[in-house]
């Protein structure tokens, strides 16, 4: 987030697209048939502890060059789009990211059945950070516009850059900003939790793999779909705070639900819209409470704020985890 908000959008952008694209190479080389072998064959060139070391390098290279790309979602909203179009953009970027993740959990069960078929899996993930690497690295010439879109942007190109941590402090005494972060870092921390999880929680109540798998994707689709009628209402009325209180009672409504239901036996069509109904409360209106908390912080800047409400997630996602694997084990 500092890098970003210090050397602009066009740096960013850069350096989360190479760290993207060098660590899903090393995943995808650590595998690729020929280089490896898991009988320690003498026509390998590495063992099987060499492409463990790889992969491992490459997931942390692609999970560092993570916030580079999704901290700027609004900032590229707020410089690059007219205010009546700046909602449906952040609405756009930031549902990106939960698509990408249903997707990896729709393709990956067809694509794989058995492990050998591993090397392929990474090959097919690998695909798709060509093309952005490619369009960044080409296409991304500049972090702002030559003309700003909207009077705001003007004046934040005018604006002169507050120190660092002058902005985090500011941040830190802006309550409706930690009301948003609070309930962002909840409420999407709980649902990534339950991308990873769901399908261990499931399983121990009685319920299939295809049961898990269903309702772990319709939490996502259900939210990226609603995402969009809730964002175009916003846009219209420019009643985000209105919109954003409306959705949060249910939503939190159907955060306790689905804690009740994840742990009744044999419920499957009650478990699906319990999932879909935590997907459109939930996730539907994250997009909006991104674009409010920008709203409610101008004029900080915006990968700073964004930044900070996936922190809030991701301190979630990390004690959830850590909470499941203790119970396990």
């Amino acid at each position: 987030v500092y890098i970003v908000e210090r050397r602009g959008l066009r740096f960013g952008l850069m350096v989360g697209a190479w760290l993207t694209a060098v660590g899903g190479g090393l995943c995808c080389l650590s595998t690729v048939p020929g280089l490896w072998s898991e009988d320690g064959s003498v026509t390998a060139y590495w063992s099987t502890r060499t492409a463990f070391v790889l992969t491992v390098l490459g997931q942390a290279l692609t999970g560092m060059g993570c916030p580079f790309i999704s901290c700027v979602p609004t900032k590229v909203s707020q410089n690059w789009f007219g205010e009546g179009e700046r909602t449906m953009a952040t609405l756009i970027l930031g549902m990106s990211n939960p698509l990408g993740l249903v997707l990896g959990q729709l393709v990956t069960p067809l694509v794989i059945t058995q492990p050998s078929q591993l090397p392929l899996l990474n090959l097919i993930w690998f695909l798709p950070a060509i093309p952005g690497f490619l369009l960044t690295v080409i296409g991304v010439k500049s972090s702002l516009p030559p003309t700003p879109p909207s009077p705001s942007a003007a004046a934040s190109k005018t604006t002169s850059r507050r120190p660092f941590i002058t902005t985090i402090l500011q941040l830190a005494r802006n309550v409706p900003f930690l009301i948003i972060f609070m309930f962002l870092g909840g409420a999407m921390g709980y649902i990534s939790t339950l991308q990873t999880k769901l399908e261990q929680i499931l399983c121990s109540r009685g319920y299939s793999d295809t049961i898990a798998g269903v309702s772990a994707a319709l939490i996502i689709i259900s939210g990226f779909v609603a995402s969009f009628p809730i964002g175009y209402a916003s846009m219209k009325s420019g009643k985000l705070i209105l919109i954003s209180k409306s959705a949060c009672v249910p939503a939190v409504v159907v955060l306790g639900l689905s804690v009740w239901m994840f742990l009744q036996p044999f419920m499957e069509e009650l478990m699906i819209v319990t999932c879909i109904f935590l997907g459109v409360f939930s996730l539907g209106i994250y997009p909006i409470m991104l674009e409010l908390s920008v709203e409610a912080t101008y004029p900080l800047d915006e990968s700073v704020v964004t930044g900070l409400c996936y922190l809030s997630s991701a301190i979630q996602v990390f004690l959830s985890r850590l909470n499941v694997e203790t119970h396990q084990s």
